[in-house]
């Protein structure tokens, strides 16, 4: 299996490859003789119809055992196996698992880190940015696929630079998540799921402290506001009372509140 991955695709670039052709692909054999060979693919010529699938995979009804209540967070980027196999040196993962077990919303909340906005414009290398990207998608791991993913540029964000992720499925979903400068992400039709960040990049100090954060070790009160929090609630203590009513069990990092 051969994977490229796209992280954060501008609109204009074709294939998302950042505006180079996809890679051409050649097998050779044990002796350096070439077996096979692919042409470089654009997915996206104007005179081919496009790649869809009809393949939907089964919502299963089975009980993710991840999900803790109070939410664990880990920073392994295969599901908690006991490697690295989905990881690159570019690539922070953080994760957390929900459930309906415990509410049927979840909220999460941290401060926003701030990005090149390339969709809009803005150059990868505009100074004063924190980060160079982040995003973060919610799956159900029994399914294997992702049902909502957002780039960080996509994070609505309160006067105090805080944004608050809302997961929950469409008939849970809060009347007031605009309200409360809330972002909403689709739980889908399922019992439990995941949610996962990938920062970029992973030397970055504020994404390496948020990781030691996570890994139990001490940062500083000034990084500590962006280490997200997070708790499952239900819809009727949202409307209630807002993102405030959910997490007020635990202990917000200063300014967060």
């Amino acid at each position: 299996m051969n994977l490229l991955r796209m992280y954060h695709t501008d609109a204009g670039n074709g294939p998302g490859s950042g505006g180079v052709p996809l890679p051409a692909l050649s097998i050779y054999d044990a002796n350096g003789d070439l077996v096979r060979h692919f042409e470089q693919c654009d997915l996206f010529t104007p005179d081919i119809p496009q790649f869809t699938t009809a393949q939907i995979f089964p919502v299963l009804p089975v009980i993710d055992h991840r999900p803790k209540n109070p939410p664990q967070w880990t920073t392994s980027s295969n599901f908690d196996a006991p490697s690295d196999t989905l990881a690159n040196a570019d690539v922070q993962y953080l994760a957390t698992h929900y459930s309906s077990r415990f509410g049927n919303i979840f909220v999460v909340r941290g401060k926003y880190l701030t990005a090149p906005d390339t969709r809009n414009g803005e150059s990868p290398a505009t100074p004063g940015k924190q980060v160079r990207l982040y995003n973060l998608c919610t799956y159900n791991f029994w399914n294997g696929g992702a049902n909502q993913c957002l780039l960080e540029n996509q994070l609505r964000r309160d006067e105090d630079g805080y944004y608050t992720l809302v997961i929950s499925s469409g008939k849970n979903r809060p009347n007031n998540v605009e309200a409360q400068a809330a972002t909403w992400l689709n739980w889908g039709p399922y019992l439990d799921g995941q949610l996962q960040y990938r920062y970029v990049y992973r030397q970055n100090p504020i994404v390496m402290a948020i990781a030691a954060a996570v890994d139990g070790k001490s940062i500083s009160s000034e990084l500590r506001p962006y280490v997200p929090v997070a708790a499952p609630c239900n819809t009727k203590v949202f409307e209630q009372g807002g993102w405030q009513a959910c997490l007020h069990p635990l202990r917000l990092p200063q300014g967060a509140q």
